[in-house]
């Protein structure tokens, strides 16, 4: 499910698997300050059973996530420069899409979306 941390929308989510690609201040109608949004993404994070998937790009995200949920696999990723365990290397968009190589450790793979 793609979920949105507007109005409360992450309180009763418990995933398996979370993937967050930003924690951008959006949304302060509802949280008031950015760090009550930030404290509503890193409840999410700690009711997430399973791996936690985050942007290493996001500096947030960089700084906050890391050593949440101890028990839990965390996959940082990054289509940037920062380090992370998976990478979107060689990006390329064109009016016909988007490749890139998705690098995960030693595994490179060629993506392609149009």
């Amino acid at each position: 499910v793609e979920a949105c941390e507007a109005y409360g929308g992450l309180d009763w989510l418990a995933p398996e698997i979370a993937v967050l690609t930003s924690l951008d201040p959006d949304h302060l109608d509802h949280h008031g300050t950015e760090e009550a949004l930030r404290e509503a993404f890193l409840s999410f994070v700690d009711r997430t059973t399973g791996t936690v998937v985050w942007s290493a790009d996001d500096p947030v995200a960089r700084a906050r996530i890391p050593g949440r949920g101890a028990l839990r696999a965390q996959r940082p990723f990054s289509a940037g420069g920062a380090p992370a365990a998976i990478r979107a290397e060689t990006i390329a968009v064109s009016p016909d899409g988007a490749r890139f190589t998705l690098r995960d450790g030693e595994h490179a793979t060629p993506v392609r979306l149009r």
